[in-house]
């Protein structure tokens, strides 16, 4: 058995003809994952919320790429990448967070607005 401090991006299967989809991939962690995939020989879909960015960060890239908008705090984001989506998707990767957004709107059916907290004072 392989010990995990000594797993790498090169351990990963053959992923020839499998879709992979990884939100918040236009960038960090989730463009590394997108490009490690690609290399795997997935084809990678990148949910990002600036396509430009994403296809200037994936075009010196070897593999597979379809760059679509995603922005997970809007709600309607969310419902036209998933409508829009056809075929099928063998891995999901939930990399794209929602945190801390500033209180500028009250939170709508189509904007996601994580809960504050506040740290309770001490008595």
């Amino acid at each position: 058995m392989t010990s995990m401090t000594s797993w790498t991006a090169n351990d990963l299967p053959d992923l020839t003809g499998r879709t992979v989809v990884i939100t918040g991939a236009g960038r960090g962690l989730g463009l590394i994952t997108a490009r490690e995939l690609a290399r795997a020989g997935a084809h990678v879909v990148l949910g990002v919320r600036d396509p430009g960015k994403a296809r200037h960060a994936v075009a010196d890239l070897p593999g597979t790429f379809d760059i679509r908008p995603l922005d997970v705090s809007d709600l309607t984001s969310v419902r036209t990448f998933a409508d829009a989506w056809s075929g099928d998707m063998d891995i999901l990767i939930n990399n794209a967070g929602v945190m801390d957004i500033p209180p500028r709107a009250p939170p709508t059916a189509s904007i996601y607005r994580p809960p504050r907290t506040t740290p309770a004072p001490f008595c």
